[in-house]
């Protein structure tokens, strides 16, 4: 650090300060400041700008900080600026304005969900009271990307939700809270066995029973179910299911 040698750079509370910092102190020749020409360079440079800014109405802190900021953006003999230097980046100024602006567009590529939801669609919208999940109903108002939705909600207010954070919703009934949230390859029929256990007596039809059977196929139309054989999980062998 070249400084002149005046008391507040010579006492000995800053040489130690500087000795600890690592940083290394060498004073110019007394009444020749020319010695220092880069500082007195900066300090004329600086006296200029604030000439060039008399017009404006400005408080001298603010100025300086204009000044600075115009400085830390202009490059420099090597070709970037201080901020780039220092940043490792450009920052940007009123000049880029001027520029075109071009999107970048992202590199991960957005796989197209197989579930859309719909503006003016009835859905069901998270929401966590006391760090307990509850569902609230309402119609969807509007789309804003992709992924984020507008909801109104029946009792009047408009939330922004993700679409993980909503479902959709058949009819208007309402929904408890208490009832778990299951997937769409969730079948009823198939945790009825332990209500109505399935035995040997059940498994024996005579050809009546599949006459009758046959008949009422004819009548009724075709539902189509899974024509899978079902049997209680090993682990219920033990118990007397009925």
């Amino acid at each position: 650090m070249v400084s002149d040698n005046a008391s507040i750079f010579t006492n000995e509370e800053f040489k130690y300060f500087c000795c600890t910092n690592g940083i290394k102190q060498k004073f110019i020749a007394p009444g020749h400041p020319a010695t220092n020409g880069l500082a007195k360079r900066n300090v004329q440079t600086l006296k200029d700008k604030l000439k060039l800014m008399t017009s404006e109405n400005l408080p001298i802190h603010l100025k300086v900080q204009r000044i600075l900021f115009r400085y830390r953006a202009t490059p420099l003999a090597n070709g970037k600026s201080p901020a780039e230097m220092y940043l490792n980046r450009k920052i940007r100024i009123k000049l880029d304005a001027m520029f075109p602006h071009y999107e970048m567009k992202s590199k991960q590529k957005i796989k197209p969900r197989t579930y859309v939801i719909q503006v003016g669609e009835r859905v069901r919208t998270k929401f966590f009271v006391n760090n307990k999940l509850n569902w609230k109903l309402g119609v969807v108002t509007q789309k804003l990307g992709l992924l984020p939705y507008i909801v109104k909600l029946d009792e009047g207010r408009e939330v922004k939700r993700h679409i993980n954070q909503m479902e959709g919703v058949i009819s208007n009934a309402p929904t408890s809270n208490s009832k778990p949230s299951f997937s769409e390859d969730y079948n009823p029929d198939y945790y009825q066995f332990i209500n109505h256990p399935i035995t040997q007596r059940n498994r024996l039809t005579t050809d009546q029973d599949l006459g009758d059977n046959d008949e009422q196929q004819r009548s009724s139309p075709l539902i189509r179910r899974s024509a899978r054989f079902r049997h209680p999980p090993a682990y219920l062998q033990d118990y007397d299911l009925s």
